[in-house]
């Protein structure tokens, strides 16, 4: 099985990467064949059973994954799943965006500022992939 991420071709254009990456579309595939892969190499250090821990951004890539069928399917049998952590996973970050934008998180300045902040860095990322962009 592929996905987006293994499939550049599929990815017609950087925003859409972006929308994917940060929905919890991508990271799930990323997270399950990472798991696959540590089970390969040290299938002797590790135990039959497992959990998906993350904070912030890998807070809602282990959230992602939890809510995938990767792990109803299966299809690499990782063993027992028992479940997650997601630590302070940012969530519905458009809707935060949009909420700062028109004003209704006013009462809360810290959050306001803070999704302000994260634009900053939507900004810097599209501007190393299309340099030459206005």
């Amino acid at each position: 099985m592929k996905h987006a991420f293994c499939e550049p071709r599929n990815i017609k254009h950087p925003l859409r990467f972006y929308k994917e990456a940060v929905a919890g579309t991508l990271e799930p595939y990323d997270l399950y064949y990472s798991i696959a892969a540590a089970r390969k190499l040290f299938s002797h250090a590790l135990t039959n059973e497992w959990i998906s821990v993350g904070h912030s951004h890998g807070g809602g890539a282990a959230w992602a994954l939890a809510e995938s069928s990767l792990l109803r399917e299966d299809p690499l049998s990782l063993g027992k799943y028992l479940g997650t952590v997601a630590q302070a996973p940012g969530v519905r970050l458009q809707d935060m965006t949009l909420a700062t934008i028109h004003g209704s998180l006013s009462s809360n300045l810290h959050s306001a500022r803070g999704v302000l902040a994260e634009a900053g860095w939507l900004v810097l990322g599209l501007r190393s992939i299309l340099p030459n962009d206005p």
